[in-house]
């Protein structure tokens, strides 16, 4: 046998061992899933604009503050806008202990809405009233509420689009007729058509369902945007969060 032989034949029974060995306790390692993305409104205030102060983080807006274990995880963005206005968002980072405060321009009486969003995970979204007195902080709930318990909306507060126009449906489970306004976007040039084919205002009677389409735009660049729904008479706005599969 040649030298070459010897050292392939030692080579292969080396390779044979390990086989050997890692078939009896090896173990591929699971790729660690990405941390969900949490946000415990009770832990969150949104405090009244405190006018005239020269605080040089609070400012004359609307202070968004999260107590240690309000969201998570550390290093997660907090996205927060304000409903009633059409500025951009404005966004904070979750820190270690899970604490946040963000600034927003506002004013008393404003809705402001509150997302933790990390790699692709997003968290429940939470709405709160600006309160009108400065003693007084707002409490955020629960994203999606209609002044009528017997209107449904599916998704009741966030819409997220594929590659198909996605659908957002309102059931009518009143004893009476509901009339739904046409719906608007926050922010127009919107790069979404909302409620396209629908002759507006629409009426929906009970226990019937409207279906609003939501589609972006051919060419139009698209990421989040937010649109508004109008039920009932007087009509109450109801706010989707529309975004990208991530």
């Amino acid at each position: 046998m040649s030298v070459r032989s010897v050292r392939t034949a030692k080579w292969l029974c080396h390779l044979l061992a390990a086989l050997i060995v890692c078939t009896g306790g090896c173990e591929i390692s699971p790729k660690p899933e990405p941390p969900d993305a949490t946000l415990d409104p009770n832990r969150v205030d949104v405090d009244a604009p405190e006018l005239g102060t020269e605080s040089p983080t609070r400012g004359d807006g609307v202070v968004v503050s999260g107590g240690p274990g309000a969201a998570s995880p550390p290093g997660a963005t907090v996205r927060v806008y304000n409903l009633d206005s059409t500025d951009t968002c404005v966004e904070s980072v979750v820190g270690e202990d899970g604490s946040f405060e963000v600034v927003v321009p506002g004013a008393p009486g404003d809705e402001i809405r509150i997302q933790v969003i990390a790699d692709g995970a997003r968290s429940e979204l939470a709405d709160a009233e600006v309160p009108l007195d400065t003693e007084i902080d707002g409490a955020p709930g629960t994203a999606g509420s209609l002044s009528s318990d017997c209107v449904q909306i599916e998704p009741p507060a966030e819409l997220v689009l594929g590659s198909e126009p996605g659908i957002i449906e309102i059931r009518n489970s009143c004893t009476a007729e509901v009339v739904v306004e046409a719906p608007t976007t926050r922010v127009e040039p919107s790069a979404l058509v909302v409620g396209g084919g629908v002759g507006w205002p629409a009426t929906v009677v009970p226990g019937e369902s409207l279906s609003v389409t939501v589609e972006v735009v051919a060419g139009a660049a698209f990421e989040e945007e937010i649109i508004f729904l109008w039920i009932g008479t007087p009509p109450a706005r109801s706010a989707i969060t529309v975004h990208r599969a991530d």
